[in-house]
């Protein structure tokens, strides 16, 4: 979700950054105790560690065992250094392998959301000695491709990239997407905050970060990059969660999701849209306490 269209962050929560090998300054906040197990929770396009900001503290404060809860900003969103590299789902399960590196940790469950929920599939493919339980949250890498998305690296694209990216400095369509992503409209942006969140979009360090996700969509895509095939692969104890009114990733995913990964459960939110954590943050948090502190799935 768009950065100010989220709730403020908790005065509780500091921001920390750490530099990984790779150069990238990337920004975190965490909850819990610092020598309990980690949990890492990773956020969607356009958005930032707030995607976890009705989570993060209600989870390390309820949990029944100690548990250490880190969300990190991904490279090219919130406060993490954006840039113009090449942005793909191996640069992505590099930079989260470069994130555990850089934290210390050897191991850890994961729980991501949408576009965080596809990056950690294929962390998952490259990387599965680091995970313990996988939890996915409304996920794009499920999703059947589009003509036009597999053309993005093509040059007769880049017009079409270039209307979508000032489409990012209308309020209106802004306003259309947030319809879409909420089924509780109690939960859609006022007036003041989609201005903002037009501001932040049309930064130029923000607009250049966009640019480069845009080069080469195949290259971000499960399906295209044959990666999809591989998932099946990951036996890891999954949870995943969806809410059944999402209109921005289709439910039909969580059936996709759920027989490819075998040892997976699937909890349907009712009356709920593409965020749950938010829309439904008590019912999430319960939920996902109940998964994580499971001796056995």
């Amino acid at each position: 979700m768009i950065e100010s269209t989220l709730p403020k962050l908790d005065d509780r929560l500091e921001s920390k950054y750490i530099t990984l090998q790779s150069g990238i300054r990337t920004h975190y906040i965490e909850a819990g105790p610092p020598d309990a197990p980690v949990v890492i929770l990773t956020h969607g396009f356009l958005s930032s560690v707030r995607d976890w900001q009705a989570n993060l503290l209600p989870l390390a404060q309820n949990s029944p065992k100690p548990l250490r809860f880190i969300a990190l900003d991904w490279a090219g969103f919130g406060l993490s250094d954006k840039g113009t590299r090449a942005y793909s789902l191996y640069f992505f399960a590099d930079f989260l392998r470069d994130f555990a590196l850089a934290m210390e940790l050897e191991n850890f469950d994961l729980v991501g959301h949408s576009m965080g929920g596809k990056h950690n599939l294929a962390f998952a493919i490259f990387y599965p000695q680091y995970i313990r339980k996988f939890v996915l949250v409304d996920t794009d890498g499920f999703i059947t491709d589009t003509w036009l998305m597999n053309a993005s690296g093509k040059p007769w694209f880049k017009p079409i990239q270039a209307i979508q990216l000032k489409a990012l400095g209308s309020p209106r369509l802004i306003k259309t997407f947030f319809a879409q992503a909420y089924h509780d409209k109690k939960f859609l942006p006022d007036d003041a905050k989609l201005k903002e969140g037009v501001r932040l979009l049309t930064m130029p360090e923000q607009i250049n970060a966009l640019k480069a996700l845009n080069q080469n969509y195949p290259s971000l895509s499960m399906r295209l990059t044959g990666l999809i095939e591989q998932v099946p692969e990951n036996k890891k104890p999954t949870l995943i969660v969806w809410g059944r009114q999402d209109r921005i990733i289709n439910i039909s995913c969580a059936e996709i999701a759920k027989g490819m990964l075998k040892n997976s459960r699937l909890h349907i939110f009712e009356e709920c849209g593409h965020i749950p954590q938010l829309e439904k943050a008590n019912e999430f948090n319960k939920l996902l306490l109940e998964f994580l502190n499971e001796a056995k799935v």
